[in-house]
C-alpha cells in the first residue's frame, strides 16, 4: 500500500502492516473478506474492527478503493436482478404463481447516481 497502514499495537499476531497490505492484495484479487482475512491469518470480524477504527482511514480507503471494480462490475447484475425482482408466490385460479413487478425507471436511477457516486468519491490507491 502506498498509504500508511492503521497504527495498531505491536502485535506479531495482530494486523501488522504486512498483513494489511497481504489483506488489501486478496481483495484485488478476487476473495471475499471472509477468505481474504483467513488468507492472512487473520478473522473477517477483526478486519472490520480494523476498518472502524478512527486511526484507519488509510485502510479503510484501500479496503474500498479494491473492491470499487466488483462492485463496478455486478452492476449490470445487480440492474438485471432490480429490474425484474419477484415479488413471490400467489395462487390464480388453483395455480402456484410469482409475479414480477419491476422497480420504477427514476428509482433505480437514483439507485444507480448514489453507487456511482460512491465509487467516484473513493481514492486513487495503488499497491506497490
Amino acid at each position: 500500500m502506498d498509504k500508511t497502514p492503521a497504527p495498531r499495537r505491536a502485535r506479531h499476531d495482530g494486523w501488522t502492516p504486512a498483513r494489511q497490505h497481504d489483506f488489501i492484495r486478496a481483495l484485488i484479487d478476487g476473495h471475499s473478506i471472509l477468505r481474504a482475512a483467513a488468507m492472512v491469518g487473520m478473522s473477517a470480524r477483526s478486519a472490520y474492527g480494523l476498518r472502524g477504527h478512527p486511526a484507519a482511514a488509510d485502510f479503510r480507503a484501500a479496503w474500498d478503493a479494491a473492491l470499487a471494480p466488483a462492485f463496478v462490475a455486478a452492476g449490470p447484475d445487480l440492474i438485471d436482478t432490480a429490474l425484474a425482482r419477484e415479488t413471490g408466490p400467489y395462487r390464480l385460479d388453483g395455480l402456484a404463481c410469482t409475479r414480477a413487478r419491476p422497480i420504477p425507471a427514476a428509482r433505480l436511477m437514483a439507485m444507480i447516481d448514489r453507487a456511482a457516486a460512491k465509487v467516484e468519491k473513493m481514492p486513487k490507491t495503488r499497491l506497490s
